[in-house]
This record gives C-alpha cells, structure tokens and sequence, in this order.
C-alpha cells in the first residue's frame, strides 16, 4: 500500500541519498580521524618542554577534533537504521514555495551550500511537526519567530 502512495519513489530516493551521504560523512570522519591522530603524534615528538606552545595547541586543538569527531561517527553510524522519521513542508510567509524538512535524532547539513538533510528534533522549526497542525503556523527561534 505505501509504495502506491504519489510520492513514495521520491522520497524513497531521498532516504537513499541521505544514507549516501551519511556514509560519505563517515569515511570522511574516518580519515580525519588518522591525519588528526598523526598531527597529535608528531607534535608530542616535537614537544619541547621549554617552548611549546604550537605543540601543545596542535594537541588540544587535535584532541578537540577527534572528540567531536567520534560524536559524530556514533550519531551517523546509528542513524544510517534510521536518519529521520518524519517529514514537514514549510512555507514561508510571503513565499511561494514550499520546503521540505526531515526531522531525526541528529543534525546533519551538505559540506557545499549548508543546507539541512536532516533537523534535529530538538530544532525550533521541529515544534512544526509535533504541534501537528495544518495552515497557518509559527515556531521561535533564538532571534525570532517565523
């Protein structure tokens, strides 16, 4: 039955170029994850305890990298089961057409024009879906209400 529903290819596509892209995400996490580490060697060979400043930076700036890193490999590697559950079509006020969001259990935006996959349903624009309203809505943000 759902596979007969009007958009169901589509968005069937769409979960398939999300999952893609959360596995390109990963590899991408993966091979930061060895340059980050080799910097981080280098610069405890390099350390030298009378004047290491760009040794030290390098090693906190490389542990700082790695810790978000692996947050971010355990949120994409549980999400790829699952990047999102629902879906809301959002027009703006004054707008002619509508955006389609996915909410999910994590953020997730493409590295060229930072657009949103996938929303965290922590998000403002999340109250959308679980007001469960049609029409006219509105959700706060930080700066202001949409």
């Amino acid at each position: 039955m759902v596979q007969r529903h009007q958009d169901y290819s589509q968005e069937a596509e769409r979960l398939q170029m999300t999952k893609a892209y959360m596995k390109k995400t990963i590899e991408i996490i993966i091979d930061n994850r060895s340059k980050q580490r080799a910097e981080m060697k280098q610069a405890m060979i390099d350390y030298d305890y009378l004047d290491s400043s760009q040794s030290y930076i390098t090693i906190l700036v490389n542990a700082q990298l790695l810790e978000y890193g692996e947050k971010n490999f355990d949120q994409f590697t549980r999400g790829l089961k699952k990047p999102y559950f629902a879906r809301i079509d959002f027009k703006e006020e004054g707008t002619k057409e509508f955006k389609r969001y996915y909410i999910g259990k994590l953020s997730l935006l493409t590295q060229e024009d930072r657009e949103p996959l996938i929303i965290d349903w922590r998000s403002p624009i999340a109250s959308v879906y679980y007001e469960g309203r049609l029409g006219d809505v509105e959700y706060t943000t930080p700066s202001r209400n949409k």
